[in-house]
């Protein structure tokens, strides 16, 4: 029974997480269609796990003031947000507290985040994800086993065993168990790194590269020891950066467009990859800032100076 319970855990586990990051990726792109029938998901999920009666308070209203969720009985108003920002929190309690059926209730602020704001509203209960599974793994084996059932139905991740291996993954699991420092050494270049930077029009990304272009001695150090390992490995996971930048590019996306696209769908590929090692969305943007900066470098993203600019080098 223990080792069921342990895999019913760790599925609700990796489903919040999962869900989590996508929430904060299509929050990002404007896409909110997800954060709707989050709502509808959460309103069952809350209510197994607190033992309440949560309803979604937009059905029929397409976004209630300050609430998504709310239980009569209990007197409690629930607000879902990635947005943990101290803005956002003191907004759903001025929004909450102007509605006259629900300004005396209880407010709950769930997260769907890893991480909790620099500051709580003391108005408000604050849970996030490990507030959430903190509660969760107390919980007798089958009201755990529902939950993992939920998450199962509701939740439409694919399972492990039919999920691919990513190189690029892998880059990004070593990276995360390195001591990072700023080594930067540059390669004798076809081109200046400024000149590419102006050609290609990433002037408000200046200061971006910049601050990743110190990692190049690092991520140079990790390509060689993986290439030891597996013969031209490096030059996959830069010819697939290569491939992807160009079904991303698109004459309606600016320069500094493009380059978050692919980060974002680079992203959406290794986190659901079967050899991804959970981390902060910020650990991993870190990391893929890295990765994308080092293969501009190396001119496998973008245009080369004083190329044809539908060449890419």
């Amino acid at each position: 029974m223990y080792i069921q319970t342990s895999v019913d855990f760790n599925n609700i586990k990796d489903k919040l997480i999962l869900l989590s990051y996508s929430l904060e990726t299509n929050s990002k792109l404007n896409l909110l269609d997800q954060h709707l029938w989050s709502e509808n998901f959460l309103s069952e999920f809350l209510s197994i796990v607190y033992n309440a009666s949560f309803e979604n308070l937009n059905i029929g209203c397409s976004n209630f003031p300050g609430g998504d969720l709310v239980d009569h009985n209990k007197k409690i108003v629930v607000q879902v947000s990635t947005n943990i920002s101290k803005d956002k929190l003191n907004s759903t309690v001025d929004k909450i507290s102007k509605e006259a059926i629900i300004s005396t209730y209880e407010i709950w602020f769930v997260a769907l985040v890893l991480k909790s704001p620099r500051n709580i509203n003391n108005k408000v209960k604050y849970i996030n994800i490990p507030n959430l599974l903190k509660d969760i793994q107390n919980f007798p084996s089958d009201k755990i086993n529902k939950i993992s059932i939920l998450c199962d139905r509701e939740l439409k991740v694919t399972s492990t065993k039919n999920k691919n291996f990513s190189d690029i993954t892998r880059i990004i699991n070593i990276l995360s168990s390195t001591q990072m420092s700023s080594d930067f050494t540059s390669d004798a270049q076809a081109f200046k790194i400024q000149e590419k930077i102006e050609y290609n029009k990433l002037e408000d990304l200046q200061s971006y590269i910049n601050e990743f272009l110190v990692y190049e001695g690092k991520i140079k150090s990790i390509y060689d020891e993986y290439d030891r390992d597996s013969t031209n490995k490096s030059s996959v996971v830069l010819s697939y950066i290569n491939s992807k930048f160009t079904r991303v590019k698109s004459s309606t996306l600016k320069p500094k467009e493009l380059f978050f696209k692919l980060l974002d769908e680079l992203k959406n590929d290794v986190i659901t990859s079967a050899d991804y090692k959970q981390q902060t969305i910020e650990d991993l943007e870190f990391y893929l800032g890295i990765i994308l900066v080092d293969a501009f470098v190396k001119c496998r993203i973008f245009d080369k100076p004083q190329e044809n600019r539908s060449h890419i080098c």
